[in-house]
């Protein structure tokens, strides 16, 4: 499979055993070396003096209660980490479970505690085959009292890492940093996007017609495999297939859609005919998984947080202030892409010669996204709804892409159309009305 770095990265963070895995094998590589010590240097040198100081019974029942108490706090541990996925999945939102999985200090605390276990009950079985020649691993029964101690504070810091995980502004901290992350990594900055040799994101005329550029060309639909959500797409190894081969390629569907067994996927235009070879390699430019990810799919955290909101707003959770934090969150995330070049429909070789025609999201798109669900759920909460409103105004004020600024006033005026068509008390009309006012005047619209 010919992924990027970053794509096989971030679905290793999602997995909760790569982590734990790596720990329990330097568990075992560090009894190993405790244990060659403990047989060729500790034990010539310090057998004379501490022979006597623990004996073999004493050393068994020491590594026995070592394991018992560390078995017994993984379990503690592993409970402690289910209850944060339940609590995560009924007020949150089920898809922000990978959110939590992926949280490295969950990984570490694990595998620290299974990695002592491990240690411990291979230090506790090369004791069964002590001879005269080798009496008493001291080293190997030090560091396993050591690594104990070590995990009863950590356990302590585990209790306290999780009640700071459950609180809403952590989680929504957390998600703000993933989108601002995916933003940079996917979207250049306009004063840095002067490349024009192999960028992905060369700006081009969206304009071209593609039934113009492939002529007489030959035609073949590429199918997918099984069901899924499209994950990602290597672009980069495709462009280098088509200008390889002199293809024209259009993919039919976006990031993060789900797409079905034998649907198109993408249609390949080629002077020649498509050997199997070559199909496979441009098959394996596309990762399908169960759920979506977003590695190149933006609107998927925007989701994130929405849903966040549409939960808080819901009247078994009632919590309008966590929903006012997710607008403040959302409007970050559209403030950051002001500052950054939308990816074009066409993407070109380094010869300048188009050879990907793809779908993209725009900035109407992600602000659609961020607030279609979540405007019809703040309808019942004016305060939410005057909040969401001064937030646009307050993004609005800044220098703002047309496409931007379009989207944004589109949808302040939908969420006060919204609210206008309930029942409100004079004072909450005029405050709702002067927040709107204020918008119309800061976009320079008239009045109504």
């Amino acid at each position: 499979m010919k992924f990027s770095t970053a794509s096989v990265t971030k679905h290793t963070r999602v997995s909760i055993w790569p982590t734990p895995l790596c720990l329990a094998i330097l568990a075992m590589i560090l009894v190993t070396i405790t244990l060659y010590l403990d047989h060729h240097y500790v034990f010539i040198y310090l057998k004379t003096q501490l022979d006597d100081l623990i004996s073999s019974v004493a050393a068994r029942d020491v590594l026995s209660v070592i394991s018992t108490a560390i078995i017994t706090i993984t379990s503690v541990t592993f409970s402690i980490t289910v209850l944060i996925l339940s609590i995560a999945s009924n007020q949150l939102g089920p898809r922000l479970i990978p959110n939590f999985m992926r949280q490295r200090t969950t990984q570490l605390v694990l595998g620290l505690f299974i990695g002592t276990f491990i240690y411990t009950i291979l230090t506790l079985f090369s004791m069964g085959f002590q001879s005269e020649h080798f009496s008493m691993p001291l080293l190997s029964i030090a560091t396993a009292i050591l690594l104990s101690i070590i995990c009863f504070f950590v356990l302590i810091y585990f209790i306290h890492f999780v009640c700071h995980a459950i609180d809403v502004d952590n989680v929504l901290n957390l998600l703000a940093s993933e989108l601002s992350e995916n933003i940079n990594h996917q979207y250049p900055c306009k004063q840095q996007n002067n490349d024009t040799s192999t960028s992905l994101h060369t700006m081009v005329n969206d304009d071209n017609n593609i039934t113009a550029a492939v002529k007489n060309q030959n035609k073949y639909t590429l199918t997918a495999t099984n069901d899924g959500y499209l994950q990602f797409v290597n672009y980069k190894e495709l462009c280098s297939l088509a200008k390889k081969h002199d293809l024209i390629l259009n993919i039919e569907i976006a990031a993060g859609k789900f797409i079905l067994t034998d649907s198109s996927l993408m249609i390949v235009y080629s002077d020649n005919k498509l050997n199997d070879h070559l199909i496979s390699n441009l098959e394996s430019c596309f990762l399908l998984g169960k759920r979506r990810s977003s590695i190149q799919d933006i609107e998927f955290t925007f989701e994130q947080i929405s849903e966040v909101a549409v939960r808080a707003l819901s009247p078994g959770i009632n919590a309008p202030y966590v929903a006012i934090h997710c607008i403040d969150r959302i409007i970050q995330g559209l403030a950051l892409l002001r500052e950054k070049t939308m990816h074009s429909h066409i993407i070109f070789d380094d010869e300048q010669t188009a050879r990907i025609y793809r779908k993209v999201s725009g900035y109407s798109d992600f602000v659609e996204t961020a607030f279609s669900r979540f405007r019809q759920q703040m309808v019942s909460d004016l305060a939410v709804s005057i909040h969401a409103i001064k937030a646009l105004n307050c993004l609005s004020t800044l220098k703002l892409p047309t496409g931007l600024r379009n989207a944004v006033t589109k949808q302040a005026e939908m969420i006060y159309d919204d609210v206008s068509n309930h029942d409100h008390t004079r004072a909450d009309r005029e405050d709702l009305d002067t927040a709107y006012n204020d918008f119309l005047a800061s976009n320079k619209q008239p009045i109504p």
